[in-house]
């Protein structure tokens, strides 16, 4: 939208503080998104998507208020709306209407922390299009924001190199504890950043006439760029940029031949610039070569570099078959924003179970857009479209039948229209973070502003003066504009403010506060801010005090007034997560996790209460193994064995190597005297699965508790063969070889179990004991506990990776194919939100 002061008569001077407001408005528009790629908390459990959002929010309506106070100054006003924009609105009130409609209003309109996908993000999306039109026509604002994107490119172009040259702890400060951590947010983020810097010098290049330092800096800015597209290895922008470098390097090289007859160019370059010329033919060739190297050339990379990352993502083909099964329930509003990972755990398919993906939820689809289409319905769909095909015909009238001649604003346009293109292109192939998507925003913000002065349309203008009527409403809505942006500035840092103090006193746990002091902040938060995340964390807390009182042999009075008062603390916990939001399986499990505690406890109606709880958790997960299992324990504490093992079973149904679940069931087979039977039928199995090593874990454990330490070590190390990151395998493998006397066997294997559980005290003093020489006597009951295996997955910021490439269809890598075995995972808390 274009939204321009009426132009006084010459007779009138210049209103100063007029001036003064509309300066300071777009001021705040110029930084705020000209630093907002470099710009980040140094504080390790600051949010950090988040807090790029609430930069944006604050920065937005601050600008609105001072922008709203010069309109009242200037009495007048002239509006010029493009369709698109109104399109633009349409998409993100169709948002907010599913959010109403979700049963869940909460998490679909703000969610955690303001996500991409929620209700919210998507108005100030909207608003942040329209508030471009605080430019005007001061082209001064609009170079300012340019050369500030641009500087941001260079910063982050350099702290990265400087950090793969110098190692991951040089400028760390503190909050980047991997070479993939960037100030900008998202790795893939980063290389999407990239990609723009290089498509808006190729502009710059070509169409303004540069001093020798601009041509430099763009020069600087190109080569920078490809330099960490290289490292970061995204295929999709090399596609883009192989087209986009080819058609630049041909237009370059032809110009001269139409460039008069058909574009508003005349004053722009007398002649083609060989620069832009080498520079378009470095593009291209480079992507041509990424192209066509494909995984070699990016393995390469990585091994010079030491920077892998794989980040995935459900494919297409996983994400349209939860949108059928989204549609089959409500094909209209769908169901809700920010409500895929609702729609992934409900449909997933059951074969996921059997990858390294099984219990990854994902929050969003294989893109931004598409995920859009799965969790908004037919409407959502719609609103896109119509979006889309008024956008691309406002931009190429513009490119094509322009009506003014306007060098500058031809530049600020076609730039602005070919970021905005590779940028909502790149929305539909990904799920980019806040960054990315506001500066989408953003550049199609300034291709409407442009458009007014490059296609001569007319504005409606409101005044005071002229007319009474309009003035009153336009003082109306300004004032209202003041009052809603103020209110919700203060949303806002409320809000966030709610999520900084949770992540910091969850992270904050190993410090001088007491556990008491860290629950009482939560609940503070909570009152702040009803997330079911804060109370299901509290509820946690509770379920360890009393996994820990209940395992004590006697119990002082105190302990047991402990435990009564622990278990009273984490029902209401945990039945307010429910009440928050209860279609959260996770809020479920942990009620009914509490409840099967007090049930073995002999509280009466507990296992009730707990099988109802699984039941439902299973209703809203149900290819989950993990509430079978619960559901198996639940039956085992209370003496119902043939129940616990019959849903063990169920478990090890839906997840054939499901380590937990065959453990399980060897305790009940050895604890029932049943090993013999138990090893013939786990061997029959085998032979129908001989390429499942949990399998051939299972056969270890019976193995080794029946004493068959021989057969033990044959089983455990097939498993190993099967799985070399099996760390509960190389764990009882190390033991059976302590059994067997074979000390250096068994180092060996705990060696490897130490690294892939570096935090395991009880691993780490084995292993000194086995390197003192010390005789261990290894008993069969040792065999009754197991140790955590390392996450294949791993979640930070929302960004989703893994350590090896994805092995099945319903999961595919962003990144390409490259060697994953130096990756390093991020740092985990508890729970965290982010």
């Amino acid at each position: 939208m274009e939204e321009q002061f009426r132009p006084r008569s010459q007779r009138e001077t210049v209103d100063k503080i007029e001036v003064s407001l509309r300066t300071i408005a777009q001021n705040t528009v110029v930084v705020v998104f000209g630093l907002l790629p470099v710009f980040f908390i140094p504080v390790f459990f600051a949010p950090f998507g988040y807090t790029k959002t609430l930069l944006v929010i604050i920065g937005v309506f601050v600008s609105c208020i001072f922008y709203s106070l010069s309109v009242l100054r200037s009495g007048s006003v002239k509006i010029s709306s493009p369709w698109a924009l109104g399109a633009f609105w349409g998409v993100a009130l169709v948002t907010v209407v599913s959010s109403l409609l979700s049963g869940d209003m909460v998490d679909a309109f703000v969610g955690d922390s303001i996500g991409v996908q929620t209700g919210l993000f998507m108005l100030l999306m909207a608003v942040t299009m329209s508030l471009s039109s605080v430019f005007g026509q001061t082209k001064t604002a609009v170079m300012r924001l340019y050369l500030l994107l641009t500087v941001s490119a260079v910063a982050l172009g350099l702290f990265h190199l400087l950090r793969i040259i110098f190692g991951v702890d040089f400028l760390s400060l503190g909050v980047f504890n991997t070479l993939t951590s960037s100030p900008l947010g998202g790795w893939n983020d980063l290389g999407l950043y990239f990609g723009l810097t290089i498509l808006l010098s190729l502009v710059a290049l070509e169409q303004l006439k540069l001093t020798k330092s601009g041509k430099i800096l763009f020069s600087v800015v190109v080569g920078l760029s490809l330099l960490m597209l290289a490292v970061v290895n995204f295929f999709a922008i090399w596609i883009v940029l192989a087209l986009v470098g080819l058609v630049q390097l041909m237009y370059s090289l032809t110009k001269e031949r139409f460039v008069e007859k058909t574009l508003p160019l005349e004053g722009t370059a007398d002649r083609t610039s060989i620069l832009s010329v080498a520079l378009s033919a470095l593009v291209f060739v480079t992507s041509l070569i990424f192209i066509i190297g494909g995984s070699a050339i990016g393995g390469l990379v990585s091994d010079v570099t030491n920077v892998s990352y794989v980040e995935v993502r459900p494919s297409l083909e996983a994400t349209v078959d939860i949108g059928r099964q989204v549609y089959k329930e409500n094909a209209f509003v769908g169901i809700g924003p920010n409500k895929f990972i609702d729609a992934w755990r409900l449909y997933k398919d059951v074969s996921i179970n059997q990858t390294v993906f099984w219990s990854t939820d994902f929050v969003s689809g294989n893109g931004f857009i598409t995920t859009q289409f799965v969790t908004g319905g037919i409407f959502t769909v719609i609103a896109w479209v119509v979006f889309f095909g008024l956008f691309f015909v406002a931009g190429f009238r513009m490119l094509f039948k322009t009506v003014r001649t306007e060098p500058f604003w031809y530049f600020i346009g076609t730039s602005s229209f070919v970021a905005a293109v590779y940028l909502w292109s790149m929305s539909i192939v990904y799920s980019p973070g806040p960054v990315i998507l506001l500066l989408t925003a953003i550049f199609s913000g300034l291709m409407f502003v442009a458009y007014g002065p490059l296609m001569g349309t007319q504005g409606k203008s409101f005044s005071i003066a002229a007319n009474r009527k309009a003035g009153f409403i336009l003082v109306g809505v300004v004032m209202v504009v003041i009052v809603a942006s103020a209110s919700s500035l203060y949303y806002a840092g409320r809000h966030y403010a709610s999520v900084y103090t949770f992540n910091g006193v969850v992270k904050g746990l190993n410090s001088s506060q007491t556990l008491e002091d860290v629950e009482q902040t939560i609940a503070s938060v909570y009152a702040v801010s009803n997330n079911d995340a804060y109370a299901r964390q509290l509820a946690g807390y509770q379920l360890a005090k009393m996994n820990a009182l209940l395992n004590l042999q006697e119990p002082t009075s105190e302990q047991q007034q402990a435990f009564q008062t622990a278990a009273a603390n984490g029902v209401n916990s945990a039945q307010l997560a429910v009440s928050t939001d209860p279609t959260d399986s996770q809020n479920w499990a942990t009620l009914g996790s509490i409840y099967s505690i007090l049930a073995s406890a002999g509280v009466e109606g507990a296992q009730q209460r707990a099988t109802e709880a699984f039941v439902s958790a299973r209703s809203f997960d149900p290819t989950n193994p993990s509430y079978a299992l619960f559901e198996a324990q639940l039956s085992s504490r209370t003496g119902d064995v043939e129940t616990a093992r019959a849903l063990a079973i169920d478990a090890v149904q839906l997840k054939q190597n499901y380590t937990d679940a065959l453990f399980f069931l060897t305790q009940l087979d050895i604890a029932a005297g049943r090993v013999e039977d138990a090893i013939s039928t786990t061997q029959a199995i085998i032979s129908l699965e001989p390429n499942n090593p949990a399998r051939y874990y299972q056969l270890g454990v019976l193995e080794s508790s029946a004493g068959n330490i021989e057969n033990a070590i044959l089983a455990f190390t097939r498993a190993v063969s099967l799985d070399k990151d099996y760390a509960n395998a190389r764990y009882f493998l190390a033991l059976a070889y302590i059994q067997q006397g074979d000390t250096v066997a068994a180092l060996e294997q705990l060696e490897e179990v130490k690294e892939l559980n570096p935090e395991n005290t009880d691993v780490a003093d084995l292993v000194e004991q086995v390197k003192s020489g010390k005789t261990l006597e290894i008993v069969p009951e040792i065999f009754s506990s197991q140790i955590s295996e390392p996450k294949a997955v791993s979640e930070e910021g929302g960004d989703i990776t893994a350590s090896e490439s994805p092995d099945t269809p319903l999961v595919t890598s962003v990144n390409g194919e490259t060697n994953t075995e130096e990756l390093t995972d991020p740092i985990e808390s508890p729970e965290e939100v982010n």
